[in-house]
């Protein structure tokens, strides 16, 4: 790297001297009548390279409005090198405290003082340039694409907390399609997440499954925006540790198995059955905490067992495992932010850590089946519709 920017510097003279020798009319020295410009010295400067500002001496040139700017020397000032750098060195890991430790020597070259790699001055960095990733991301246009699949889940920064929106194309890819401050249990807030997407486009005429947690500020959300054009399938895995949690220790293994057969089964109508076999058993049992969580939303539970989805699609999007692996990426970025100090930081950190991970997302195990489910959710308006439970 050392070397890499040696090369740079090196580069950057010969460009600087080039273009001063193109507006003097010829190479120093050498007299031109006709020139428009002289050279006037050189000027001490920095340019960003391996990450911080170094010195570099710049020609001067004059006109006859005065001092020009050489265009290779402006291009070469520009501050997205450093934040590029910065943004790089502190998703990888590297606390911003540390980050001109890892930087490259540049031998032989003076550095332009140490302000563009003090802690300060990387904070301000990242701040700005996540904020710009940030304000990409909730203005992106969905109305380009057709969605057949969204799923809702809530991360926590400390004590913030953000909504994210995740969105399974018609070919299986997924994408992050938003963002908001606050918690999955206020309605207020998921409704202004879900109107937002709306407003940039997202098409909901078709119908739409929508893949729940169970908040439900969530769930009351989805039925105020989106009405009877979408779906409900609730997270088998939420309920099932809803349940459990409200049952002695030695209870749970049982239940967890039963609950996991009815939910294989390939008819509603008969996985529904056991559902209230169990809850009956649960209720002769005393348990009535856990019978009243199971029966909750129950319907809910079977949305993609009643749209007779491949079981391979079923398994992506019975859950909301595909957002959860997305979140549990993001905080792979932000786990050395030990200091949370607003809403917006949370918010900013989310959208770094989320567009990284959707830069690597793969197409969704059982995506040569959703045609099938395009097919099932143009269908669903023929029968009763399901609704999301306030």
């Amino acid at each position: 790297m050392g070397l890499g920017a040696q090369l740079a510097l090196g580069w950057l003279r010969q460009a600087m001297e080039a273009e001063a020798d193109e507006l003097c009319g010829g190479p120093k020295g050498r007299h031109n009548p006709r020139r428009t410009a002289f050279r006037h010295g050189y000027e001490i400067g920095s340019v960003p390279i391996g990450g911080r500002r170094v010195a570099i001496m710049r020609p001067r040139v004059r006109g006859a409005e005065g001092e020009q700017v050489l265009n290779v020397y402006g291009i070469a000032q520009d501050e997205c090198f450093l934040s590029e750098a910065v943004m790089m060195q502190t998703v990888a890991g590297v606390a911003q405290r540390r980050y001109a430790v890892t930087l490259p020597a540049v031998t032989g070259v003076a550095e332009q003082g140490r302000g563009s790699d003090s802690k300060s001055a990387v904070s301000r960095r990242f701040a700005a340039e996540s904020q710009q990733w940030l304000q990409q991301w909730l203005e992106r246009d969905l109305s380009g694409e057709r969605y057949l699949v969204l799923m809702v889940d809530g991360l926590q920064l400390g004590e913030h907390h953000v909504i994210a929106a995740l969105g399974v194309t018609a070919a299986g890819e997924k994408r992050v399609l938003g963002l908001w401050q606050g918690g999955t249990e206020s309605a207020e807030v998921c409704r202004a997440l879900l109107e937002d997407l709306m407003r940039r486009g997202l098409n909901v005429q078709a119908r739409l499954l929508v893949v729940l947690d169970g908040g439900k500020g969530l769930a009351a959300a989805v039925t105020s925006v989106f009405g009877e054009r979408v779906l409900i399938q609730r997270c088998v895995q939420h309920k099932a540790r809803n349940v459990e949690e409200k049952l002695p220790q030695h209870r749970r293994q049982a239940v967890h198995r039963l609950l996991r057969q009815a939910w294989a089964e390939t008819d509603a109508a008969a996985a529904q059955r056991q559902m209230q076999r169990l809850i009956r058993h649960l209720e002769d049992q005393g348990q009535m905490a856990a019978a009243r969580s199971l029966q909750e939303g129950l319907e809910q539970t079977l949305t993609c067992v009643r749209l007779g989805l491949h079981p391979d699609l079923r398994g992506s999007l019975e859950s909301t495992n595909l957002i959860e692996s997305a979140i549990s990426r993001q905080q792979g970025v932000a786990h050395r932010v030990k200091r949370w100090r607003n809403g917006t930081q949370a918010l900013r950190w989310s959208a770094v850590g989320l567009a990284l991970a959707e830069q690597s997302f793969a197409v969704i195990p059982g995506a040569e089946h959703l045609a099938a489910l395009a097919t099932a959710l143009s269908h669903a308006g023929d029968g009763p519709v399901l609704r999301a439970s306030a």
